[in-house]
């Protein structure tokens, strides 16, 4: 007998609906929904628009997984820290919102310094 594997409830009424929520989709509207200043709102537009939804777009919420954010993270921005920084920083921001919502089950974006830039980590190793 195969057992059927537990999902979250907002993921079993999405798919009741034939829903199929994308990281893209769901960053857009995390953004939209935001009191952000116009700098801010600017440069996470940027930074989705940039370094999040080519690579992650088109992925569904449910089906992103660690090995593909830490792939994600790898190739993000060679010789930008500072921008890999904060392009992370900002899907761990949208995913966590997204695990308070339901959608996803928490743990899948955990990168092990992931959010700091190379200033930071300079000054952590004095």
């Amino acid at each position: 007998m195969e057992r059927e594997e537990w999902t979250l409830p907002a993921q079993r009424r999405a798919a009741r609906r034939g829903e199929v929520l994308t990281v893209g989709q769901y960053a857009q509207r995390w953004i939209a929904e935001r009191d952000l200043k116009f700098r801010t709102r600017r440069h996470y537009e940027s930074l989705l628009d940039r370094h999040i939804d080519p690579a992650l777009g088109d992925v569904a919420m449910s089906g992103l997984s660690s090995q593909q954010v830490r792939a994600w993270h790898a190739a993000l921005a060679p010789g930008h820290p500072t921008t890999r920084a904060h392009a992370y920083s900002l899907l761990h921001a949208i995913f966590a919102t997204a695990v308070t919502d339901g959608l996803i089950s928490s743990g899948s974006l955990t990168i092990a310094g992931g959010g700091y830039g190379f200033r930071h980590r300079l000054a952590s190793y004095r």
